[in-house]
């Protein structure tokens, strides 16, 4: 993506745009953490998360933990 001359008026739209990708991702984090939730559980392990998810859901109040020992599942989101 090229920022030549990039206006406020096009950064604006580019960053809304992220915004709601950014939304949409921790949207469908929380959709599984609610299936955990249906099922008992206490927690869920993930393959991948963005700074911004990581950040995003420690400030809703979620427990991350990084299991590099685990290669398929290397995070963990509890909220015991």
């Amino acid at each position: 993506m090229k920022y030549y001359r990039l206006t406020a008026k096009r950064a604006k739209k580019l960053t809304n745009q992220k915004k709601l990708a950014l939304d949409t991702e921790i949207d469908s984090i929380l959709k599984r953490i609610e299936s955990c939730i249906e099922k008992g559980e206490y927690g869920i392990d993930l393959v991948i998360l963005t700074h911004s998810q990581v950040a995003q859901l420690t400030k809703l109040g979620y427990k991350l933990t990084s299991r590099t020992f685990y290669k398929d599942y290397p995070f963990h989101i509890s909220w015991e």
